[in-house]
């Protein structure tokens, strides 16, 4: 693993650790149309949003890797947090 992944690692730990840390986070997960269904009844709609949803699971990725198990923690601290 290379140095600028580790850092980008050790940034979403950090963010994982703060309240507006993990809104931030879920925010790009939501932006990122993860848990979404990406298709319309136009192609070039679904494309793009495909393309959106491509970078969700990237985003997604990183903060599994960072921190296993870390989507469902945000999950569960959005819900206490803000009630949803």
């Amino acid at each position: 693993m290379d140095r600028m992944h580790e850092d980008r690692l050790d940034a979403i730990r950090a963010l994982m650790d703060t309240r507006q840390g993990r809104a931030l986070l879920w925010w790009l997960l939501d932006i990122g149309l993860v848990d979404k269904q990406p298709h319309t009844g136009n192609a070039l709609n679904t494309s793009f949003n495909c393309g959106q949803l491509n970078v969700g699971l990237q985003v997604k990725g990183e903060i599994e890797t960072a921190v296993p198990g870390g989507v469902a923690r945000i999950a569960e601290a959005m819900e206490r947090d803000y009630g949803g």
